[in-house]
Formats: structure tokens, sequence, C-alpha cells
């Protein structure tokens, strides 16, 4: 059915909203922390902890773009509340540009991890206007292939090193499957069969370089306890694969002289794995622009949480890929039966952690207008204060040149 009038007009309204917060914030950012740039260099520390708030205003503005065009989002699985303000993996299916503002959404009410998150991005949207702040924040920028592969996964590990544990940062956002589902389908499918892996339709093959750098850079020591229970439960898996050094995969080399590491040696933080299942209603993804008009049907999104201890997942390339497989197989059965009959899935048998009751995000209307507000004033006075005598300043030189001009060279 046609949109009405009433309907392009009020698609029309929220493009604008959207449009012009996106400037404001953008702006607001990115010269607001540039001014600040003395005392990134003189008080690192306070300077940091200023950015952590003006991001979780960003991230305020964004979670506004979909609840006010009521979108509704449901958490469900293992009850993460304790690991807020601990240091995390986060891993999530990706299928769309809907994602990301998903992801937001979803630690939006955890603030310590919002905006301590470190996000690694495909480097494609390094200079989109997301990617621009998270440049200045320091996330990483991956890039794919065969013959990068290597060279960006050495670059990842120093980032970590370099950045991550410098700045204090907490959990570390990453979409193994390096792509969006309907545009990688097909390859994924086809790498399955030629290695005899599961067919999977709702989700992709994960890509398992980046994970691997993260456990091995930065995670704690490995359980050698748990080894005879994850070599068991690897063997007993019905299908067989090449390791992805000999594959299209992402893959990096580790030394099998490296040191054995205690939990809590304060260089390898990162204890938990937390594995997210973004679900949308009827299989039909939704997208951040349609959402953010309000054009994309109004239908509940489905978050679902599983944690894990770092010091079980195994470290040899061939046994993180076979679990990390088998999280995506899980995935895949608990999305197909949610597709099917639309109920929340049942809390899980074997988690460490008691199950969350199923309930609805909620959200600070009133704190969503004011830091509109703040944003909007911030990025005003930048425009009053600074951009507007430097154009002043700007024009009356260029006059007095043109005016010079004319004086030696009349018309």
């Amino acid at each position: 059915m046609a949109p009405s009038m009433k309907d392009i007009a009020y698609y029309a309204l929220r493009l604008a909203f959207f449009i012009v917060s996106n400037i404001y914030c953008l702006v607001g950012y990115m010269v607001g922390m540039s001014l600040l740039t003395p005392l990134r260099l003189w008080a690192p520390r306070i300077y940091w902890r200023i950015e952590h708030e003006i991001f979780y205003w960003l991230e305020t503005v964004c979670v506004s773009w979909i609840t006010s065009a009521g979108y509704q989002v449901i958490e469900c699985g293992d009850d993460v509340s304790h690991l807020h303000d601990k240091n995390c993996l986060l891993l999530s299916n990706h299928q769309s540009t809907g994602d990301v503002p998903m992801v937001m959404l979803a630690l939006h009410g955890k603030k310590m991890t919002a905006s301590k998150l470190m996000w690694v991005i495909f480097v494609l949207y390094k200079w989109t206007n997301f990617g621009l702040v998270c440049q200045h924040r320091e996330d990483f920028f991956i890039d794919v292939g065969k013959t990068k592969r290597n060279n960006e996964m050495a670059k990842f590990k120093h980032h970590l090193l370099d950045s991550y544990l410098r700045l204090g940062k907490k959990w570390i956002m990453i979409f193994p499957e390096g792509g969006f589902l309907c545009r990688n389908q097909e390859s994924s499918i086809r790498y399955a069969k030629k290695n005899n892996l599961p067919d999977l339709k709702h989700v992709l093959l994960p890509r398992v370089g980046a994970v691997k750098a993260v456990i091995d850079t930065v995670g704690e020591h490995f359980d050698e306890a748990t080894k005879e229970v994850n070599s068991d439960e690897t063997e007993n898996t019905e299908y067989s694969f090449e390791t992805p050094s000999s594959s299209s995969y992402l893959s990096i080399q580790t030394s099998s002289s490296a040191p054995i590491l205690h939990s809590d040696d304060p260089s390898h933080p990162v204890k938990w794995v937390l594995d997210m299942t973004i679900a949308y209603r009827d299989k039909k993804p939704l997208e951040l622009l349609g959402m953010s008009i309000g054009f994309d049907p109004r239908r509940d999104v489905l978050i679902h949480w599983r944690s894990y201890r770092v010091k079980d997942i195994p470290r040899d390339e061939e046994g993180l890929t076979a679990w990390l497989y088998q999280r995506y197989i899980e995935k895949e059965e608990m999305l197909d039966n949610y597709y099917k009959d639309n109920k929340i899935p049942p809390p899980s048998s074997d988690s460490s952690f008691p199950p969350l009751q199923p309930k609805y995000f909620k959200f600070d209307i009133l704190y969503q207008i004011l830091v509109h507000m703040a944003l909007f004033t911030l990025c005003y006075l930048q425009y009053v204060l600074i951009l507007k005598p430097v154009m002043s300043i700007v024009v009356g030189i260029l006059s007095n040149v043109f005016s010079y001009a004319q004086g030696i060279w009349p018309l």
C-alpha cells in the first residue's frame, strides 16, 4: 500500500531530524574533543573520561532515533549484569546496518560498557560519520583478504596492546562473520559444502582470526583442566574442516613457546566471551535509515546473551575454530526455532549464570531530549565562538586582497 501524504510528511520530518542531529553530533564531538587536545597530552585520564561521557551522549542520540520511532527490543538469555564493568569480548551475528544501533541500544543501559567499548569495524566505514568518531576513539578498522590477513592480525594485536590496554577499555566488539548475511551467504554456503560443514541459512560461518587475536593477546590463560573436555567436544562434532590457515578465513600464527600467563595478569584482562544473537522478527532485518525515519515496519527485535569463560576456550587454531563454529551452529538452531514460532528461546541449561527474565529495554525520554539539547548547544557555541570569528577574519583578508588587486590592476 502506498504511503499517505501524512506518512510522507512524517518520514520527511524524521529524515530532517536524522540529518540535522547527525551534523550537530559529529561537529560537536569532533571539534569539542579537538579543542581538548592539550588535555589529552597533559592529563589523558581526565581527557578520556570526558570523551567517554560525550561518546555516551552520541550513543544516546542513536538510541533515540530508534526508540522515538516506536521500535522495541527484548533482552533474554544469560544475565550479564555483573559483567558490565569487566573486560569482555563481545561477538554478534551481522545481518544489516541495523545491527550497530542494536548493539548500542543493548549496551546503553550498561553505561560503563557503552562508553568503554572498542569497536572492530570494516575499513570501508572509516570515513563515515561513525568512522570518524571511531578513529578519534582509537577503535580498530580491519580489512579482509587472503593477502592481507597476516598483516591485519599483526596490526590488530599491536593495537590491542597499544590502545585497548592503555586507554582502559572494557569490552571489544567484533562481528566474526565479516559482513552482512545477505551479501556473503552464497560464499559461506560454498565454503561449507567444500569443507563438509553444516549448511547455515540464518548466519554465516565465522572468521576466527580477530577472535583468536584478542584471546591470544589480552585473554586470560587457558585452563589445562578443561583441555580434555574441549578435546572430547571437538571429537564428537559431526563435521570436519580445513584449518583456517589453508582457507579463506583470517588467521594468525602464534608461538608455541609463549609464556604461561595467570588470569589476574593486568596485561591479559579479558576473561569473558559474550555471544550476542540479534533476531529480527519474520527473518526481515531492519535497516538503520529505515528505522530512523520510521519507514521500516515496527517489529520487536530480540537480543539473546550467552557467556563463556575465556580460560575454557581452546587456544590452538583448530580447536578454537571448532568451538566458534559450534557457537554459530547453536545460533542457527535458535534463530530457526524463533523464526518458526516467534517464541523467546528457553534458558540455557549449561550456563554459569542465572537466566535473565525476558524484558523490554526502557529508556529515559527526558534524558534523551537533554542530550540532544546539550549537543546542539555545544555545536552552536562552537559556531559562534570559533567558526564565525574565523570566517570573518578569512573573509576580511580575502576582501582586502581583492581590493588591493583591483587597485593595481583596475578592471
